[in-house]
């Protein structure tokens, strides 16, 4: 207490001595900024509105980092019109329901004959899994491009090949067909 009350005791002797000087307003400026006055609602709201919006931010963040992972099954993929897997192509479409009704009708008439030529049958088997498999890769394709006009061509094609074979695999066993009835008819005289 000593030490106080002599540094007390020496500010109040000297006190005028202190009070000579009179600091510059600007120091005072340096010291403490001016205090803005804000209007007393905006306070309130604004640090919830910062909130919200950074929720909302994060929310939206991670629908699309969702959605670029979960890309098959997605938001951006139901709203370009596709089921999750499926790409909706008007002209794809068609043709496929026309080709598939086609290639169902001549299968038909050809499985008659393959009841009696399962190696055909077993053949035909392995070229129609072959173009069933280079199907699935162009249409995992044309998931990557939707645009791409060649690739419908190709999907299409593909179809077309499958049609022509049963076609001409039909012709053939009907033409051996005839033949082996010729035949016959000719050891029955």
């Amino acid at each position: 207490m000593m030490k106080e009350d002599t540094l007390g005791k020496f500010i109040h002797e000297n006190r005028d001595h202190f009070d000579v000087y009179d600091p510059d307003p600007a120091l005072w400026k340096k010291i403490r900024p001016p205090v803005k006055i804000s209007e007393p609602g905006r306070a309130i709201w604004r640090p919830i509105l910062w909130r919200a919006a950074a929720v909302g931010i994060i929310f939206i963040l991670s629908v699309i980092i969702s959605e670029l992972v979960l890309r098959d099954t997605g938001f951006f993929n139901r709203l370009t019109g596709g089921s999750g897997k499926e790409i909706r192509i008007p002209e794809l479409q068609e043709a496929e329901i026309y080709y598939t009704s086609q290639l169902k009708t001549k299968y038909q008439e050809v499985s008659n004959y393959l009841k009696e030529n399962p190696e055909l049958e077993n053949e035909l088997i392995r070229d129609f899994t072959t173009l069933d498999s280079i199907y699935s890769e162009l249409k995992e394709d044309l998931k990557d491009n939707i645009s791409n006009r060649e690739v419908v061509e190709a999907l299409i094609q593909n179809y077309r090949i499958k049609l022509t074979i049963l076609e001409d695999l039909l012709q053939h066993l009907e033409n051996t067909e005839g033949v082996k009835n010729d035949e016959n008819d000719r050891h029955e005289l």
